[in-house]
């Protein structure tokens, strides 16, 4: 399944960024919502920054959603795109 997810924040593009990559957000999402996450890949290319994260949720979906995903745990893998020129 692919979902595709887009925000709009009052922020600018560099502070969206910097927090969204900051430690201290993923610990205090980590804490919030169950959901931990590992690094699988960080890299740019022509001025964009590419970020591939494998995101787990510890704890059981509620029946509605497992039933929906068919699965009790929520596993993805996240992929971000960041280009500071636009």
């Amino acid at each position: 399944m692919k979902l595709y997810v887009e925000s709009v924040f009052n922020a600018t593009p560099e502070e969206v960024w910097a927090v969204f990559t900051s430690e201290a957000f993923g610990k205090a999402l980590a804490a919030e919502s169950g959901m931990q996450s590992n690094l699988l890949e960080e890299h740019e290319v022509n001025g964009i920054r590419h970020k591939k994260t494998q995101v787990k949720r510890s704890k059981d979906l509620p029946r509605v959603a497992a039933k929906v995903l068919g699965t009790q745990k929520l596993t993805y893998i996240q992929s971000d795109r960041y280009n500071p020129a636009t």
